[in-house]
């Protein structure tokens, strides 16, 4: 089973854990075109989406096939109820799904499902439709420590944590409104990464001024942020177009920083994975025909397991599994005896899974 790896330490070093923290991504956060071209292919060949959500979180997706659609680098491939493998493009399996089947009352089994049948996806998301006009501070908090929970099950993906939309106005949009306070004040006092789909609502660039603004309302002498008034019109999933790009922008800003890209200086660091584990993979080349090199980074001396799966999740061979010491590992696979096609090559430690694609053209 072993005889095509060649298992070589390269170098020995201290790897410095990366520092749990938050990332938050709101109307701010909508400048995807300063994400460099390479973290953009750097995310479409590491990062595999789930995406949970009923009406409103098709903005989201929508807006994601209008920007792929306009430029090939930002290609995207949705599948229905299934995780696509698409080369070249950020691959997002989508399933319609209220509260009750992503975190409440038991619901985390259809979630289950999927992040088990597909061990390669590492970042998860829910969306939500008008559950919180009417949601009491009880239910928000199930959904907080639900997360939560699902986070320490599944350290190897990210959970993205999301305020609802601002389209109510009256008593249900002032209950909304605390209850994405809520939201925003846990996961910024726990270090959580958030996608403020609220704010993204509220907020409008005004191409003739060059300036952001803000929607609000008055609630019992409180100004109540509420969505804006260009995007007030059901033109696509409750909303327009634009609206729609605006979100998907942010949702592109969202995966550089997860994957280690940093606004303020232009570079990238290590994978912003919120548990601040620094295990990393590299593969060259890919494709490749029939050798490639892997580097594998090991932050501390821990057990590992590595394994090359075809496109159905089947396991086609069991690379190596067992302990290593912290530092840079390099191995050398040999894809001589397998067919040409799509893989995924996974490695797994307690703390964390990577899942990197890997193409055999022969």
């Amino acid at each position: 089973m072993r005889r095509n790896i060649i298992l070589i330490l390269v170098l020995i070093f201290i790897a410095v854990p990366l520092v749990a923290q938050k990332i938050l991504i709101n109307h701010e956060s909508t400048d995807y075109e300063s994400i460099p071209e390479s973290v953009i292919e750097d995310i479409k060949s590491n990062f595999n989406v789930l995406h949970a959500h009923l009406s409103h979180g098709f903005q989201i997706d929508d807006g994601l096939d209008t920007l792929g659609a306009r430029n090939d680098l930002y290609r995207v491939k949705i599948g229905n109820y299934e995780l696509p493998s698409e080369m070249g493009a950020l691959n997002i399996l989508y399933y319609y799904a209220d509260s009750y089947a992503y975190w409440r009352d038991g619901g985390t089994s259809k979630l289950r499902s999927f992040l088990d049948k597909y061990p390669q996806i590492n970042v998860s998301v829910f969306s939500w439709c008008r559950d919180l006009d009417t949601a009491s501070a009880e239910t928000v908090q199930a959904y907080l420590d639900t997360l939560n929970q699902l986070e320490e099950e599944y350290p190897g993906i990210t959970f993205v944590y999301m305020t609802g939309n601002a389209q109510k106005e009256g008593a249900y949009g002032y209950n909304r409104y605390r209850n994405n306070q809520k939201i925003r004040e846990y996961c910024a006092q726990n270090n959580k990464v958030l996608y403020d789909f609220a704010d993204l609502d509220c907020w409008w660039y005004n191409p003739v001024t060059e300036e952001w603004e803000n929607s609000t309302y008055s609630y019992n002498g409180e100004d109540i942020p509420v969505e804006h008034p260009e995007f007030h019109h059901e033109i696509v999933h409750h909303t327009t177009e634009e609206s729609c790009e605006q979100k998907a922008k942010a949702f592109w800003y969202l995966l550089a920083r997860l994957d280690g890209w940093q606004p303020e200086t232009g570079l990238k660091n290590s994978k912003n994975f919120p548990n601040g584990h620094n295990l990393s993979l590299k593969i060259y080349p890919n494709p490749f025909n029939p050798e490639t090199t892997i580097l594998l980074n090991i932050p501390k001396n821990e057990w590992v397991r590595i394994r090359l799966s075809d496109i159905t999740g089947r396991t086609v061979l069991e690379v190596y599994e067992g302990r290593l010491n912290r530092g840079e590992h390099k191995l050398h696979l040999n894809g001589d005896k397998l067919s040409s096609g799509l893989y995924f090559l996974t490695i797994q430690s307690v703390e964390k899974i990577i899942t990197k694609k890997i193409s055999l053209i022969k």
